[in-house]
């Protein structure tokens, strides 16, 4: 909403198509996909087709866990905003409203700590932001996979010759900016909007709803028809992830394969208006091309264009990103050299530049955020700190990186024991598998889980048989078990998800245990997956019976 591209904000939008289809005069609902829909299934593929080409928008709702991230990392921003208000970076926009933003960014689907101060300052906020960011990462990640299925033949050409892949593979390691806004707006005003219209000059961003402080019938966001009149958007749900496209598609991408549908090429004309005297708290995530990307002229290559955006030599803001006013610590800035290089002076420490002041005895080192000791300077978790030359070395080739933990892996399946791996955490934040003997003991309980999970099914059928079947005895431990195999289901279902290799092996292994233990001659029930096996009891016809013969009472 406001990765503003400055250069091409201007009148010749009011002309700009959308899509192929006018929109509505009044309330625009984008077009929604389920999040398990996206990109699976003719139905899915032609939504999102049909989205992309006509308005440039999709909206992917009912993501699991979405809801309560999304409202937790809202309402935690609106209280760090209020206790520290010192950690947020402050610009004025055009109506008198005040816009308070904290940015960090990802790579890869794996999102950089927030800055020391903020996480300090605002511990709330930084646990909720962190569980909002990985959600949108694992959607992210799906609705690339989408495009590319959809749109066969987008890509990037590179500096040095052919082409990526896919989209997905272009954007692995390019740069996404995530920032957080908190948006306060005068109790009057002579300018119409807080954000005039405008694309955004990335490939495309990714949002969610914006939340207020007090009860708003306003979603504040609005889009430009093909007559130039401003429609504003309505939500489809209370939390969903939209995916609006921006003008870097032209600029950066190839065209799909002859024969295909085109996406809106040229952006989404949008802005932003916040109710009189209403605090209003966002999020969004732009996607960025690879830094050896090449215009779609073949003029220039991503890194360059970064390079002159952001105006190195006169320390002015990139357009690319968001016009965040003054920076709080022009000593800081991100690393955007197609080489991962800083200027002469300055010291170069996770995807940073730092220009470093060290004592006479002292130089400029990475070290851990976590840990505390020295790290390579490409090592996620790193921040750039003076020491002299007593600073404790990290130890290399251990089971896994103590610098980070995972409870997703976002590259695909992946074995233990590299040291460049982050440790996987296994449900809780406390259960860190960091090493041989923990992990081990993390596969042992996923076993035994499984396990159990199936003797529960085989405790509900028997409890049938012993129990008066509708009385309020029965209704009751009932319920307690199929909580408990409900439970259980889910907790293998995450586990399987962390895409560690012998944890998702221990999740077979354990319900397949179980299941020739308890289950092999039982009926077999309807549903498939953990979380919903021996839910349906019943036979369709004929008596089932039990491995020693008894009927099952129904």
């Amino acid at each position: 909403q406001t990765y503003t591209n400055t250069t091409m904000a201007t009148v010749t939008f009011a002309t700009l198509a959308i899509g192929a289809l006018s929109l509505p005069a009044r309330g625009f609902s984008p077009p929604t996909v389920p999040f398990a829909d996206l990109g699976k299934g003719a139905s899915g593929a032609k939504r999102v087709r049909e989205a992309l080409s006509m308005y440039g928008i999709l909206a992917v709702d009912q993501v699991p866990e979405l809801e309560f991230a999304h409202d937790s990392a809202m309402k935690a921003l609106h209280s760090c905003e209020l206790e520290a208000p010192h950690v947020f970076q402050t610009s004025w926009l055009v109506d008198g409203t005040k816009r308070e933003t904290i940015a960090s960014e990802t790579r890869g689907g794996v999102s950089a700590s927030l800055e020391e101060g903020v996480k300090k300052a605002c511990p709330k906020f930084s646990e909720a932001s962190d569980k909002l960011r990985d959600i949108i990462s694992v959607v992210s990640g799906a609705f690339i996979s989408s495009v590319d299925k959809n749109f066969q033949g987008m890509t990037f050409r590179k500096r040095s010759g052919g082409e990526y892949e896919t989209l997905q593979a272009g954007l692995a390691n390019a740069q996404e900016l995530d920032h957080f806004h908190v948006y306060s707006a005068p109790y009057s005003r002579s300018k119409q909007w807080s954000v005039d219209f405008h694309t955004d000059d990335g490939l495309f961003i990714a949002l969610t709803p914006a939340q207020y402080a007090s009860k708003s019938r306003s979603s504040g966001f609005f889009l430009q028809s093909q007559t130039g009149e401003a429609v504003e958007m309505t939500y489809p749900s209370k939390a969903f992830v939209l995916f609006m496209l921006g003008s870097g598609l032209k600029n950066w991408v190839t065209k799909p394969n002859q024969g295909l549908r085109t996406p809106v090429m040229n952006g989404v004309p949008h802005a932003v208006t916040v109710p009189l005297g209403s605090t209003r708290m966002w999020y969004g995530r732009m996607f960025l091309p690879p830094p050896d990307a090449m215009s779609s002229d073949n003029i220039i290559h991503f890194s360059a264009y970064r390079n002159v955006q952001l105006g190195r030599e006169s320390n002015s803001t990139a357009p690319v990103g968001c016009n965040l006013g003054e920076k709080k610590d022009s000593s800081v800035s991100l690393v955007v050299s197609e080489d991962n290089t800083c200027p002469s002076g300055e010291f170069h420490c996770w995807m940073r530049c730092y220009k470093m002041d060290c004592g006479p005895q002292e130089q400029p080192i990475c070290v851990s955020k976590k840990t505390g000791t020295t790290c390579p300077p490409n090592q996620m978790g790193c921040e750039a700190k003076c020491a002299n030359s007593q600073a404790s070395q990290a130890k290399s080739g251990g089971f896994c990186s103590s610098d980070f933990s995972v409870s997703m892996y976002m590259q695909g399946f992946v074995n233990p024991g590299n040291s460049d791996d982050g440790c996987v955490i296994l449900l809780w934040p406390s259960w860190e598998l960091n090493s041989k003997m923990k992990f081990a003991l993390g596969c042992v309980g996923t076993v035994l889980v499984g396990i159990a999970l199936e003797s529960i099914i085989t405790a509900r059928r028997y409890l049938r048989t012993k129990m008066n079947v509708g009385k309020g005895k029965f209704v009751l431990v009932e319920g307690i078990c199929y909580g408990m195999q409900t439970c259980l289901g889910y907790f293998l279902m995450l586990v399987a998800m962390t895409y560690s290799v012998p944890l998702f092996i221990c999740v077979v292994l354990g319900l397949l245990i179980g299941h020739i233990t308890f289950n092999a001659f039982s009926i077999v029930s309807e549903g498939a997956t953990p979380c919903c096996e021996g839910t349906s009891l019943y036979a369709d016809s004929g008596a089932a019976k039990y491995q020693d013969g008894s009927n099952i009472g129904y």
